[in-house]
Formats: structure tokens, C-alpha cells, sequence
């Protein structure tokens, strides 16, 4: 399997191509034409195989921001179509038993520590399960074959009605042996909704309502999937593709390692409503634009993409950054390219020196920022195909910028 990434991510760095190889050679309608005619052309997609960046270097001092908050009231898990799309969505999949409740309680969200808020209102109403494992089939490195974790469910088991009961599902048993999907809470346990609970006694597996997973899938069958998946996603975060030259900087810019500690697969997971596995890729743009008019790169030191897509399925999140030899260099670029035919609006207060957005949702695009943080052009946007909704919403594309602002 190869992962899809838009070509709409290219596509935005193309235009960022095409403004500097035309600036000054043509008027602005035949660079803004020219530009469309390059976005319209591309293809709608593209195949490649997105790796994991390499850890930054020990002597780039450049501080990580403080950890956002983490707010969620539990981790749960949307009922996928394949195993591809449970593997994507879980932090932990494992073959398990329930050997008892815990507790049941009311819990508020959790605070900046990772730990429960008191309860406001009444609460939510949990409950706690003691969880031992027979098989780890996806590994998120806490949890090994024979060990125990705390499955953390939305409602009460008991019959007490001062305490409230899950109308939606039917809250698994103690002696139920399933195979769960989960997503991890802050706090060290584990949650999921009933979607992330599989049936696999029988010979297909079913969801907790009695639907089969998938098409008639066998509880080998899925679990080989999932397997499979884990050693491709595994081989594909050992190692980074970066096109061309994989060093840059040597004229004084930002080289490959500043840029990569700007933005990470963290930062986004972070901020994201679910879980997902991201893949990354990075390209010397530099290098990549020089093929069309190296004369047009004078004020350009560096300049790096990458892009953070969603393992499995055709859509993701794009970063670049273009390191000028000075400001006013930096800012004749973001005119170029978020002037009035752009349709991007200026943001207020800005980021930095400026900054403009605009939440596109059509033609494969989500939303789009570009700020200029003194000699630098920071651009983001989303992408995926027709059919999907986009990774983040600009909202999450704006705390993104703010963290890279905050590491420069």
C-alpha cells in the first residue's frame, strides 16, 4: 500500500514556485493567470510515501513550546470502514478481557496536567473497567501481552438510577473477551465508544449493535490487517524522504533541522478532536524551484515543505517555510501571494509582521494561512480529495502558525 496525498499539497508550493520565478518578468493578471492555469493543470493526486522527519540536532537551540491543554472528556473511536481505518484511528489495539469494574463516577474534563478536573453540573458519568491483555496487536508502547490497563467508558454500569446509565449502548461486561480499539486519555487509561469494542467469538467479527465489521471480515483476517499495517507504519517513521538535497543553509538560511523542530506530529495530534496516525514528508523546495528559474531564488537562503498526512486515508497538512535575506524581501513574497485575486483576508491582530487566512473548502482545499515573521514566509493548508472533510479546521491551522511563531 501507498499513502495518497493530494496534489493540491504540491500544488500550493507550485504557486509559491511560480510567484518567484515570475516576479518582475511578467504583469500581475499573466502571473495570476499563470498561477491558475498551474493549480488547475495538476493532477488531482499523486502517489508517494510520506516518513517520519529525523530528530533535530542537539545544537539547534530553538526551545519547544509549553503543552497545550488537554480538555477532552475521553478518547473515543468512530466505527471505521476497514481495518486500515481502525488501525489509523487507535492508539492501542489489543485481544482482551474484562475481569472487573472499577468504578463508577462522575469526572469533569482534564486539566493542563493530564489529570481529571472536579466535576461541574453533575459531570460526566463513567465508568472504569480492569482490563487484562491476551495480545497487543497495535503497540503504543505502554501496554504489553499479559498486562492490565484501565478502560475508561461513557456511563454506568449499575442499575442505580441516582447515578445515571448509558442510554445509547449497552456498557460491556466483566468476562467479555473482545478485541478493543482505544484511544488513550490523558491520564494513562484508555477510552472508546462502542465502535472501538469488536465481537470477535464468532466467525466474522461485529460491532457491540450486531453489524459485521467490514465485509464478512474474520477475527484472523482483521487482526493480520492490523499487524500489517503496524510494520508498514513502523518502517515508514524510521526514516524521512526529502527530494533532492537534504542540507541547505549554507548562505546564513534556515537549515533542514531548524525547520523541522518548528512543527511536528505532536504539535498537530495535539490540537486534533481524534486520534490519527500521521506520516511525514519534507522537500528542499529550493533546490526543487531552481530547476525553473534559479535567477528568480537570489533573495531565497532556504526553503522547506512538510507535510503531516493522515496514514491511510488522502488528506493532510501542509507547512513550508521560505527564509529570505531580509524583510522586505519576505513581505514583497506574501504580497505576491495574498493579493486581492487571492482571496485571502488579513487577519487582525496579525501574526507577526502580517498574516492573512481564508477557509476555502472547495476544490480539495480546507483552509489557508501565510504570515511573515521578519525575513521568513510561513505558509499552512489543508488538502484532500473531493469526497473527505479536511484534517483540521482553520481554527487549528491558526493555533498551529502560533506555536511555529512562538519557537522562531
Amino acid at each position: 500500500m501507498k499513502m495518497k496525498c493530494p496534489m493540491a499539497c504540491i500544488g500550493i508550493a507550485a504557486l509559491l514556485v511560480v510567484g518567484v520565478a515570475c516576479g518582475g518578468s511578467e504583469s500581475g493578471d499573466e502571473a495570476s493567470a499563470t498561477s491558475d492555469t498551474a493549480l488547475q493543470s495538476a493532477p488531482a493526486q499523486t502517489q508517494i510515501q510520506p516518513q517520519t522527519a529525523p530528530a533535530p540536532s542537539s545544537a539547534v537551540q530553538i526551545a519547544p513550546p509549553d503543552s497545550a491543554p488537554v480538555l477532552s472528556a475521553g478518547s473515543m473511536i468512530t466505527r471505521a470502514l476497514n481495518a486500515e481505518e481502525l488501525f489509523a484511528s487507535a492508539h492501542l489495539i489489543v485481544v482482551a478481557t474484562i475481569n472487573s469494574v472499577l468504578e463508577e463516577k462522575q469526572i469533569g474534563d482534564y486539566g493542563p496536567d493530564g489529570q481529571l478536573m472536579p466535576a461541574e453540573d453533575g459531570g460526566i458519568p463513567v465508568t472504569d473497567f480492569d482490563v487484562s491483555v491476551e495480545t497487543v496487536v497495535k503497540d503504543d508502547g505502554t501496554v504489553g501481552d499479559g498486562e492490565s490497563f484501565v478502560l475508561r467508558m461513557h456511563g454506568h454500569a449499575a442499575s442505580d438510577p441516582s447515578v445515571g446509565s448509558s442510554a445509547l449502548f449497552e456498557l460491556p461486561k466483566v468476562g467479555d473477551r473482545l478485541l478493543f480499539a482505544l484511544g488513550r486519555n490523558p491520564d494513562g487509561t484508555f477510552g472508546s465508544g462502542p465502535e472501538g469494542l469488536l465481537d470477535i467469538s464468532g466467525s466474522i467479527v461485529t460491532y457491540a449493535d450486531g453489524q459485521p465489521f467490514a465485509a464478512q471480515t474474520s477475527p484472523d483476517q482483521l487482526i493480520e490487517d492490523i499487524r500489517g499495517f503496524a510494520v508498514e507504519f513502523a518502517a515508514l517513521s524510521e526514516q524521512t524522504v526529502t527530494s533532492h538535497s537534504a542540507t541547505s543553509g549554507a548562505d546564513g538560511g534556515m537549515d533542514e533541522d531548524e525547520f523541522l523542530i518548528l512543527l511536528t506530529r505532536q504539535d498537530l495530534a495535539m490540537l486534533m478532536s481524534s486520534q490519527v496516525a500521521l506520516v511525514t514528508e519534507t522537500m528542499d523546495m529550493k533546490e526543487m524551484a531552481a530547476g525553473v528559474d534559479a535567477t528568480q531564488l537570489e533573495t531565497i537562503k532556504s526553503w522547506f515543505w512538510l507535510a503531516l498526512t493522515e496514514f491511510g486515508v488522502d488528506r493532510g497538512l501542509s507547512f513550508a517555510v521560505m527564509d529570505f535575506d531580509s524583510e522586505d524581501a519576505a513581505l514583497a513574497q506574501y504580497g505576491k501571494i495574498t493579493g486581492a485575486e487571492s482571496g485571502l483576508f488579513a487577519m487582525t491582530p496579525p501574526i507577526e509582521n502580517a498574516s492573512a487566512h481564508l477557509d476555502v473548502n472547495a476544490g480539495g482545499i480546507g483552509g489557508m494561512l501565510a504570515f511573515v515573521a521578519g525575513d521568513k514566509l510561513v505558509t499552512m493548508h489543508t488538502a484532500q480529495s473531493e469526497e473527505l472533510l479536511p484534517l483540521v479546521s482553520l481554527n487549528t491551522i491558526e493555533a498551529l502558525a502560533k506555536t511555529v511563531e512562538s519557537r522562531f
